[in-house]
């Protein structure tokens, strides 16, 4: 298998990116402690969200991201019919880098709701399903190799 000395760095390009965006929820997370530290009686913007359905709209569209990213991949990778390995590798870095910025979409809800809202549970829960977005779709070298095994066998 002549590709797979690429494969392997692709992947660890990708992954070492992959993780610099996870830990990209660390630095959202202090800087968040930090401004609410500064601002202790911070009550959002709106004082008081008159319309609940916000909150819902925010966490629903946070949960979306879940069938989102899977759909995404799964359409961009059905659609590919080369067996160029090199083609294929790249298709696979960007499906992972599109993962991850998908990824951070609900702990930048959370920072939009906590600051139109004032309530920094909000921004925890959305945090937290962020980072279950990035383990749920952490890239895997063992699928990238028997993805690129099953395009160049056809």
């Amino acid at each position: 298998m002549e590709y797979t000395q690429d494969l392997k760095r692709a992947y660890k390009t990708s992954a070492i990116l992959y993780i610099a965006f996870m830990l990209s929820l660390v630095i959202y997370l202090v800087v968040f402690e930090i401004l609410k530290a500064q601002i202790t009686d911070f009550q959002g913007f709106l004082e008081k969200i008159d319309f609940p359905w916000l909150r819902y709209a925010f966490f629903t569209l946070g949960l979306i991201q879940i069938f989102l990213i899977k759909f995404i991949r799964e359409t961009a990778t059905k659609s590919l019919t080369t067996v160029d390995v090199r083609i294929l590798t790249n298709h696979l870095q960007r499906m992972s880098m599109l993962s991850a910025a998908l990824c951070e979409v609900p702990v930048i809800l959370g920072w939009v709701l906590f600051f139109l809202s004032g309530n920094s549970n909000d921004f925890y829960v959305l945090l937290i399903m962020s980072f279950v977005l990035f383990v749920m779709y952490f890239p895997r070298y063992a699928n990238w190799e028997d993805w690129i095994k099953s395009k160049i066998s056809h």
